[in-house]
């Protein structure tokens, strides 16, 4: 996926999953190792699943298997159990660039979640 989207000039913001491996340092680390090491530095209060958090961010530069570019792991700490990952190519310079990266992810997932529960909730049937 990664390869197409890089193949089609396309910006990404993806989750990636706890298996993932990126090269960091010269050396392939899992994304749950380097999530582990760092600690969110920018917060961004948000709302998620129907309630305030307050979300900390952090990102790091890395490189994915697929394409060997550059791109940035993004974290984000206190939403969930485990902190998300983000993988994103776009450009990250300041603190407002990570916050736009994060913003971007859960205004998708919201966009996502309606569409569930509009799905979910239409193929219920209402007898009376």
């Amino acid at each position: 996926m990664f390869l197409k989207l890089d193949s089609m000039g396309q910006d990404y913001v993806i989750r990636l999953t706890a298996k993932r491996k990126l090269l960091y340092h010269n050396k392939w680390t899992f994304a749950t190792e380097l999530r582990n090491r760092r600690k969110g530095k920018v917060k961004l209060p948000l709302f998620y699943k129907g309630k305030e958090h307050e979300a900390y961010l952090s990102h790091v530069k890395v490189q994915i298997t697929a394409s060997r570019k550059d791109i940035y792991l993004v974290l984000v700490y206190g939403i969930t159990e485990h902190p998300m990952m983000l993988a994103t190519n776009k450009p990250i310079r300041s603190k407002e660039d990570v916050i736009a990266v994060a913003k971007q992810y859960f205004s998708r997932w919201r966009i996502e979640e309606y569409f569930r529960c509009k799905n979910r909730c239409s193929s219920l049937k209402i007898s009376g």
